[in-house]
């Protein structure tokens, strides 16, 4: 199965330094709340287990997904969820969030990182694809009768 990405993660990839991981912004230092606007286009051909990389994250990045939301423009299925996370844990922040009709789908209905709001993930960096976990991705959870559209991911982070 080929690998999809978001419009961001290949600009990541295409680019020539690693700028996920530079600490020049005074945002990040202070602590600051940001927020990445993810374009995620949905082909038609997408299946249930469809895995989408959405973008890097430093090493130390803490998700809000209490402040993080799915905006759904087109009505690009029958049925479909989608869940948010990283390669060690595909739903750490979203679990099967509806996105098959228009409208906005906030993380904290289904994260099951907010119980008491008390759980936080620091992204990890370990030097290995399998357990490091600043790869943000998306999983196609369910989806049926598929057509092509897009959906944008806000997701909200900090840096320490």
């Amino acid at each position: 199965m080929p690998t999809t990405r978001s419009n961001q993660r290949i600009a990541q990839i295409n680019s020539a330094t690693n700028f996920a991981k530079r600490l020049d912004d005074a945002r990040q230092i202070s602590g600051a709340a940001q927020f990445a606007f993810i374009d995620v286009p949905i082909a038609a051909d997408n299946a249930t287990g469809n895995i989408i990389e959405l973008i890097e994250l430093p090493a130390g990045a803490i998700v809000l997904p209490e402040l993080s939301k799915i905006v759904v423009d087109d009505d690009f299925a029958a049925a479909a969820t989608v869940n948010i996370g990283d390669v060690a844990d595909r739903d750490r922040y979203a679990a099967a969030v509806p996105v098959n009709d228009p409208g906005i789908f906030e993380f904290w209905r289904t994260s099951p990182v907010l119980a008491g709001f008390t759980t936080r993930h620091e992204c990890v960096d370990t030097g290995v694809a399998a357990t490091t976990t600043t790869l943000i991705t998306l999983e196609i959870a369910s989806i049926t009768t598929a057509s092509s559209g897009t959906l944008r991911v806000v997701l909200a982070y900090k840096c320490l």
